[in-house]
């Protein structure tokens, strides 16, 4: 009887133990459900802006970026969304080729990232289509369009 009742005891003791536990996670009167609730989604339709990484080889330039698709839509939780101030298609203008001698338009897919007002990568979000086709025109400066102005130091 004796052993029978220590264990009446600390089954007891370890109820009251994990009761009190689960009245501190869950907190006066709340439910276990409302901690675990998803974020609601959002979804937001927003500009691509073309970035410059890196300068072209020396004498040439990169102009009139344009983009396709120039709106796309990023998805993902509220919160995360709310961050994103801009879809960036960003152009490494190292890899373009340079055998040109004539101004032409160059054209390449590239990756779309999702950014913050600081310019850094928003995790946790998707865009909408994922890539875009970024096309410029290429050439020294005398045989670019009248009106081509390159981004500042790309002269």
């Amino acid at each position: 009887m004796n052993a029978s009742w220590r264990q009446d005891i600390s089954l007891r003791l370890v109820a009251l133990f994990l009761a009190v536990v689960m009245w501190f996670a869950v907190g006066r009167g709340g439910s276990p459900v409302a901690l675990s609730r998803p974020e609601p989604s959002m979804r937001r339709e927003l500009a691509v802006t073309v970035g410059f990484v890196g300068v072209p080889t020396p004498g040439l330039m990169a102009v009139r970026p344009a983009v396709e698709p120039a709106q796309v839509v990023v998805i993902g939780p509220a919160s995360k969304v709310d961050k994103v101030s801009r879809v960036v298609a960003l152009l490494d203008t190292t890899r373009i080729p340079s055998s040109s001698r004539m101004a032409r338009p160059y054209s390449v897919v590239v990756r779309l990232i999702p950014q913050d007002s600081e310019n850094m990568t928003v995790q946790g979000v998707q865009v909408e289509p994922g890539s875009a086709t970024v096309t410029v025109w290429l050439g020294r400066p005398e045989m670019l369009p009248p009106g081509s102005r390159g981004p500042r130091g790309y002269r």
